[in-house]
């Protein structure tokens, strides 16, 4: 398990936007730092556009060290979020992270159970795709 991790700033180009029912949104950014180093539990601070001064914080809900490319998962509540909804593929943003203390795990020597739901699941998901690849490993 990683003590301590360097907190990368990146510019991060937008991949893929894809809404889903009820405001909620999964964002797929190019990310050539952090996707290497997130882990499960860990959150970035993203930039929401120019016009909104405070990056809002979201949970890692995958990493893909071989495509470079990480993915949110974000539901609109209030304008900071409703504006990240409004980015393109193309357009650019700043990311912060990885942040925070991940999960501790290890390889289980017993099937975990994992519950989560609704926009509190990406860190749940990350998890057990974690523990998957660990386990085939």
């Amino acid at each position: 398990v990683r003590q301590s991790a360097t907190v990368f700033e990146e510019k991060s180009k937008v991949i893929q936007q894809t809404e889903f029912a009820g405001d909620q949104f999964i964002l797929t950014l190019e990310a050539q730092k952090s996707s290497i180093t997130a882990l499960p539990g860990e959150f970035a601070f993203v930039d929401c556009g120019e016009n909104i001064l405070l990056r809002r914080p979201l949970s890692y809900l995958r990493a893909n060290k071989k495509q470079k490319t990480v993915e949110f998962l974000y539901k609109i509540i209030g304008p900071g979020l409703e504006a990240l909804s409004k980015l393109q593929p193309g357009d650019e943003v700043t990311l912060m992270g990885p942040i925070g203390k991940g999960f501790n795990f290890e390889k289980p020597n017993h099937i975990p159970v994992l519950i989560g739901g609704g926009v509190g699941i990406p860190p749940v998901l990350f998890l057990a795709e974690y523990l998957k690849n660990l386990n085939q490993g």
